[in-house]
């Protein structure tokens, strides 16, 4: 294949490459703008960047070793690898399930599965050992990120990004069902967002396709019913730097518009009423500045015949909290290590977790049932029909060890829990009652 100099393509490319240092790559011969598109299967092609076979599967495709505005690959199902490239924006939209490799690449913005009309499936694999200054969108997602470096670091290696400004979410990662978000360092906070709308029949079985023309199969198999909706998640082994209320956040906000028919799901089964079985780990990860943050577990909807007991697992989690405010922001709180509010109808551990200040000023107040101005290592709030077993936490220089507000059927434990430079070691009202000893 011809090759050729490089002309910079942009600003934003060459300050990638500045802040990384890497040596120029040569351009696509025949590429004008630094643009490649992959829209079908014969695209993959020299023209379009394509080195050679070995993809996986007995040949499939190679990108390697170029200099890129864009690359987007959509509505394909041939296995590929892209690998030690630089790239201002990749995009990877229902390439198929375990078809992609994304190894070794410098990328300015990654988008995976968005939500736009499609004939493929969901894009999942592994994408691993990268650079990327911000995952703008990783939808859908049941394969393996790992070992990747995401946001912007000074080159003194400070990290002084205030929570509010455009660049502070470094991971948008909304919808997943098996997806594994492991050894990471991530600079800006990572935001975990369920898709109720994408999931399987049960936590070993492949998510189910509800593009078009599948509308009663997944896959070629029997026709399925979309009323039982697994999901399940795991975040683990990652370093995350980020001030403000959290660094990590699983959220299922909006769950409506998440849940039923869009754009990429098309399958009108989806707005039919239907229940969710939701497992979620958080383990071994260590956050500098801001905690966990659980935003809504088992959402009400008017769609859900019921709620399915669910798990959750906070465990081994080492967070050193910095005081944050902003009165121009409704957090505006010194952030809590581990906070967990509107959750219902599920098992809930909290193990073995080290949460350290600073301490603050506000003390709690015996009417207070909102709790927002209190410095806790663990936070529990509206609560309904739960187990939850604290376990094991190390918690100080914080006014509250742990703060629970607002129970209801709700049968909670505390065991083994050390505390340094804590006023009060656990705090709770009327509605929450005295926790057990033991576990």
């Amino acid at each position: 294949m011809e090759r050729r100099s490089l002309v910079r393509l942009g600003a934003v490319v060459a300050a990638v490459v500045a802040l990384w240092g890497l040596p120029a790559a040569p351009a696509v011969a025949g590429v004008e703008d630094g643009s490649v598109v992959i829209e079908t299967n014969t695209d993959f092609t020299g023209e379009n960047g394509v080195r050679k076979g070995n993809g996986t599967k007995k040949s499939p495709y190679v990108i390697e070793g170029w200099d890129l505005n864009t690359l987007e690959i959509h509505d394909t199902n041939r296995y590929v690898v892209i690998r030690n490239n630089i790239i201002n924006r990749l995009t990877l939209n229902w390439v198929g399930s375990k078809r992609v490799k994304v190894v070794q690449n410098r990328v300015g913005d990654l988008r995976v599965n968005e939500n736009v009309e499609r004939t493929g499936a969901a894009t999942s694999g592994i994408i691993s050992h990268n650079r990327f200054q911000s995952v703008g969108q990783l939808r859908h997602w049941d394969g393996v990120f790992s070992h990747n470096v995401v946001g912007f670091v000074p080159e003194d290696g400070s990290f002084q990004i205030q929570f509010g400004e455009a660049s502070t979410r470094a991971v948008n990662f909304d919808g997943f069902n098996g997806a594994k978000f492991v050894h990471n360092k991530i600079y800006g906070y990572v935001e975990a967002r369920l898709h109720g709308h994408h999931h399987s029949s049960g936590y070993e079985q492949g998510s189910h396709y509800h593009g078009a023309g599948h509308e009663a199969a997944h896959g070629g198999r029997m026709p399925l019913t979309h009323m039982e909706r697994f999901h399940r998640v795991k975040i683990a082994n990652n370093e995350i730097h980020a001030v403000g209320p959290y660094g990590l956040i699983y959220t299922d906000s909006n769950h409506a518009g998440n849940d039923r028919t869009a754009a990429s799901e098309t399958n009108e089964a989806l707005n039919d009423p239907h229940e969710h079985t939701t497992q979620v780990a958080i383990v071994d990860n260590n956050l500098h500045g801001s905690g966990i943050v659980v935003d809504i577990f088992n959402a009400d909807d008017d769609r859900h015949l019921r709620t399915n007991t669910g798990h959750f697992t906070i465990r081994e989690n080492t967070i050193r909290v910095k005081e944050y405010r902003n009165a121009a922001n409704a957090w505006d709180a010194p952030a809590a290590g581990i906070d967990v509010h509107q959750a219902r109808d599920l098992h809930l551990h909290i193990l073995d977790n080290v949460i350290t200040g600073p301490k603050g000023d506000q003390t709690p107040s015996a009417g207070d049932t909102i709790g927002g101005y209190v410095t806790s290592g663990i936070k529990l709030q509206d609560i309904e029909k739960a187990y939850i077993h604290l376990t094991t936490n190390e918690i100080s220089s914080r006014q509250v060890a742990v703060y629970a507000r607002q129970f209801s059927r709700v049968q909670w434990w505390i065991s083994g829990m050390r505390t340094q430079d804590v006023v009060t070691e656990v705090d709770y009202d009327n509605s929450s009652n005295q926790p057990r000893n033991g576990p």
